[in-house]
Order: C-alpha cells, then structure tokens, then sequence
C-alpha cells in the first residue's frame, strides 16, 4: 500500500514495515514461551526475505529491493493448548493479517511428521479466512519429512508483491 503513496520511498519503507513486523511477531511468538520448560521451548527460523525489483510505471526505472517472503516457528505439539501457545499462534496471525492486508493476501502453513499428521495431533483442516478489510489468508496443513517428530511448524508466507509502483 505504501508503494502506491510515495513511489520507490514508499515502496521501500513497506517493504522494511513488513521485514520489521515479521521479526517482532517471531521475537514475541518465541518470548511468549519463555516461561515454559526447555523441551517446549520453539525454535524460530530467521525472516526469509527475496530480492524483487520494482518498476516505476512512468518512468520505467527499475530498483531492487529485499521483501519479506516468509518465517516459521518450531513448536512443540507438547505445548497445545497452553497459554503460551495460542500467544504466540496470536502474533502469527496478526503478521498474517497484517501482510495480507498489505499485500491482498498471505498464507499458514502448518505442517507435521507424516506420522503425527497420521496420529491427527493437529486437526487437519484447511481452508481460507478473510480479514477486517477483505484480503485473504489461506490456512493449509501439510506433512512434511522435514519436520522433527513431536512438532509442528508454522510459516508464514507473504502473498503476491506488486512491483510496479
């Protein structure tokens, strides 16, 4: 939305809002299990972020800018339900609303070992929601061999970036 207002600047500093909002969500979601023993402790990947470049529709100039692209956390399925799990799956969806809304959409994803998806440690539902202003973010659970056994890992995926500005 940025960019519409102030061209490349505004641009830029979306881009940066989006990279900023992605760190606290991850340093919050992570924080709000500091209370927990260590085997319920997450682990958090750093903000994936992608090189894009931005055209200026008038001038045709171009530019390269970093975006974010996504974030994940590794929680322990131990910790459903707690307190501590449903802040941080909080702070997960306000980053999700937030770049949807900036963006028109993003995505969740929550994926398990193919044996605790088997095992239904988490309900296996999909689907999409929208937010306040209509933008929408689609919930998808997958299995994944890359997951460690007795986690699940949620990401956070931007939508579409529009790069004319």
């Amino acid at each position: 939305m940025g960019a519409a207002v102030g061209g490349f600047v505004g641009f830029e500093k979306a881009r940066q809002g989006e990279i900023a909002a992605a760190e606290q969500a991850r340093n919050e979601a992570v924080a709000a299990f500091a209370a927990l023993p260590a085997r319920q402790k997450v682990r958090a990947s750093d903000v994936k972020t992608k090189e894009v470049v931005v055209t200026d529709k008038n001038t045709r100039e171009t530019k390269k800018y970093q975006a974010f692209e996504s974030v994940s956390l590794d929680i322990p399925l131990s910790a459903k339900g707690t307190p501590e799990h449903d802040a941080a799956m909080d702070k997960l969806k306000t980053l999700a609303q937030r770049v949807a809304d900036e963006r028109g959409s993003s995505e969740i994803v929550v994926a398990l070992t193919p044996v605790d998806a088997r095992a239904r440690k988490v309900a296996a539902t999909s689907g999409t929601v929208q937010t306040s202003k209509g933008n929408t973010i689609t919930v998808s659970k997958v299995a994944d061999d890359s997951v460690p056994k007795g986690v699940e890992r949620i990401t956070v995926k931007a939508g579409r970036l529009q790069t004319e500005v």
